[in-house]
Parts: C-alpha cells; sequence; structure tokens
C-alpha cells in the first residue's frame, strides 16, 4: 500500500491553531489539578463537643504541683509549701483564672487543697493534667 501526500502545502494557521489550542488544553488541565492540591491542603476532622467553654485567659496565676517524693507547690518562680502559698497566694490573688500544672505523681489531697483555695478566692480553676499511659498503670490485684 502506498501512501499519498497531498499537494497542498499545509497552512501555517492550522499548525499555529492546533499549538495554541494544545497547550490550552495543557494550561486548563494544570490549573485544574494544582487548584486541588492548593484549596484541600488537608484533611477534615470533627472535633468532639464540650459541655465546657473556656474563653482567652489574660494574666492567669499558674501553679505547679509537683509529685513525690517530696510534693511541693511552685508559685512565682519559688518552691514553697502549702501554707507559705496560701499567705502568698491570699496577699496577691485577685478573681482571675488559676492554672495547676499538677503532676501524676502529685497527692490528690493537695491538688484539691490548692484548688479549693482558688474557688474560694474566686477564681476560674483549671486543672492541667495527663492522663496516665498505659504502662503507668498497674492492676489491682
Amino acid at each position: 500500500m502506498k501512501l499519498h501526500r497531498s499537494a497542498l502545502p499545509p497552512s501555517p494557521w492550522l499548525v499555529l491553531i492546533c499549538s495554541v489550542f494544545d497547550i490550552s488544553l495543557l494550561f486548563s488541565l494544570f490549573f485544574s489539578l494544582s487548584s486541588v492540591l492548593v484549596f484541600y491542603s488537608g484533611i477534615e476532622i470533627r472535633v468532639p463537643t464540650s459541655r465546657f467553654y473556656f474563653s482567652n485567659v489574660q494574666n492567669p496565676l499558674i501553679v505547679g504541683i509537683t509529685g513525690l517524693p517530696t510534693p511541693g507547690i511552685l508559685y512565682s518562680n519559688r518552691r514553697m509549701t502549702f501554707e507559705q502559698f496560701t499567705e502568698a497566694f491570699r496577699s496577691k490573688s485577685k478573681p482571675g483564672t488559676l492554672i495547676l500544672k499538677a503532676d501524676q505523681t502529685a497527692p490528690h489531697g493537695l491538688v484539691i487543697a490548692v484548688s479549693n483555695l482558688g474557688l474560694e478566692a474566686g477564681c476560674q480553676v483549671v486543672i492541667a493534667t495527663d492522663e496516665p499511659r498505659s504502662n503507668d498503670i498497674t492492676p489491682l490485684r
């Protein structure tokens, strides 16, 4: 089978129109795919609802409660006993937010005593602890 050429030379306008059309399709494909990557740059998560809502806190009182072997209270960059903390807290405190940062090994009674002191002073108390890791829990026998 023989292939025949047409006698007419190819039109330069036809080549120009085809190349412009090809480039415009490539640009539209590129921009349509890249916009998906730009606009959806993450995963959607649904945060669980809570009954509690904390607004932004201005100048909170942050109190650290250390755990065993010698429990103590860290307040104003000083380590102190509960009695010293009570005096310092009552002299400085005004109603606001009290954030308690307690270690996992901190005595529960000390955390509650500091929390009650803050509540008596009219502070909103936030206890910031983390839940124990699974290997830290020892089963009861």
